[in-house]
């Protein structure tokens, strides 16, 4: 859902913001992260927490291990460190959040959606909330399969989560299309090479596994796909996958070994995983449905 325009803005007296915050983040997306992040995880440190004053007769079992996770594993601070209360944790932790880089408070928000993962409901409405942030504040960055990438919508979101979401034996499946997701998501050293190197594997792997042909390249098992009676596919859909594993495995394509540089951007590296997410789905689904998984 696109933010609402506000009176002044409805009114010419502000300026809507339009201009997506990929290398900054502005003050009022930093506040808004801040409280989503309070209210799902480090409202456990504040005094009013419900833990009977707890908070202020030192640290509880729960406080400790958070803050010690946190000083630990991603803070890099000594753990011996830690305030030996509660408010005074919560206040070292607000600190950091507000003043630190923008891209590091997405790296904080990643950790956190780790430390938020039980229940499960608990992390999809932290992701859920999160997300509508990002998108009311215009921020270049969304939630996805716990990583923050680069834009994208609501249905190319689902056909990457899809698309990771798989079991034996689809898992190295969705291995690719993670690793693939891992390169491009890097903020600040998004690799779009091996991306979409990453992105098509996926593709490769899932059409070997239907054909039932190990060593198969991503065009012989589309053909043997294609012949199997069991599963339809249209023959321009095969063809416009091939050109794409084609462009991928040429000597000036993406896999060439000698090639150190490409004019590769995000938005190639975008369209190849949400475009191989999809493909990898359509055959998941055709595939189960001729009890070939």
């Amino acid at each position: 859902m696109a933010k609402k325009l506000t009176f002044s803005e409805r009114t010419g007296h502000r300026q809507p913001r339009i201009e997506l915050q990929k290398d900054r983040m502005s003050r009022e997306l930093r506040t808004r992260l801040w409280n989503i992040s309070y209210e799902n995880l480090f409202s456990i440190l504040s005094p009013t927490n419900g833990l009977g004053g707890l908070s202020f007769l030192g640290l509880s079992e729960s406080q400790r291990i958070l803050c010690t996770t946190l000083w630990r594993d991603h803070f890099k601070w000594p753990i011996d460190d830690v305030p030996p209360e509660a408010p005074d944790a919560l206040g070292k932790i607000r600190k950091y959040f507000f003043g630190c880089d923008w891209f590091d408070v997405y790296d904080l928000l990643e950790f956190v959606v780790v430390l938020v993962s039980s229940p499960e409901d608990q992390t999809r409405r932290f992701v859920e909330q999160t997300n509508r942030v990002l998108e009311e504040e215009c921020s270049a960055w969304r939630f996805v399969g716990g990583e923050l990438v680069p834009i994208t919508s609501d249905e190319e979101i689902k056909e990457i989560e899809n698309a990771m979401n798989v079991s034996s034996p689809l898992k190295t499946v969705s291995n690719h299309i993670s690793t693939a997701l891992g390169f491009l998501s890097d903020r600040q050293n998004p690799d779009y090479r091996n991306s979409i190197k990453e992105s098509i594997s996926a593709v490769e792997a899932i059409s070997k596994i239907v054909c039932d042909i190990p060593d198969a390249t991503l065009g012989r098992a589309l053909n043997a796909i294609e012949k199997q009676s069991q599963v339809e596919m249209h023959s321009d859909l095969k063809e416009a996958f091939k050109k794409l594993y084609s462009w991928t495995s040429d000597a000036e394509g993406i896999r060439h070994a000698l090639m150190d540089e490409t004019n590769l951007g995000q938005e190639d590296a975008q369209f190849m995983l949400v475009a191989c997410s999809a493909f990898v789905n359509y055959l998941k689904v055709k595939a189960s449905k001729a009890g070939l998984i």
